[in-house]
């Protein structure tokens, strides 16, 4: 969890989401090293600097492809436990969402991310059997 947690706060607190890049193409926001170095990433560059963190930490994680209130948008599954949680930390960034509402989140307490396995060429995704049975968690308490 704290490795995880650090991860989190750490893309969040110095990345800022690139709002150009949707009507230009940038290709560093959509790496990890647009999140991580430039500090400037869409949810593509979020998401594949969470799962570079947390896999160099030996922590299981894994790139989801979807839609959020129908726009395309790319968001992690992380394994604590042996169960996967949700972590979207391109959404923890943005204004006037909580920094951690979408951190650990179980499957039954993230209804509006709607997974399309097709955006994802080439990546492999939690299979579908995992991901279901996944249990609701509350936020865990902060470190202090």
């Amino acid at each position: 969890y704290d490795k995880v947690r650090y991860f989190h706060d750490t893309i969040v607190n110095r990345c800022s989401y690139n709002s150009g890049a949707a009507s230009v193409y940038q290709p560093m926001s959509c790496e990890a090293y647009g999140a991580l170095v430039e500090g400037s990433a869409i949810c593509e560059g979020y998401a594949k600097a969470f799962k570079l963190l947390c896999n160099r930490a030996g922590i299981a994680c894994e790139i989801i492809g979807g839609t959020v209130n129908g726009e395309v948008h790319m968001w992690n599954y992380v394994q604590i436990g042996g169960s996967y949680y949700l972590v979207d930390a391109t959404f923890d960034d943005a204004p006037g969402v909580g920094p951690y509402d979408y951190f650990l989140k179980g499957s039954s307490s993230v209804w509006d991310h709607l997974e399309d396995s097709s955006l994802l060429e080439g990546l492999s995704p939690i299979p579908l059997s995992l991901r279901r049975t996944i249990p609701p968690v509350e936020m865990m308490q902060p470190l202090l």
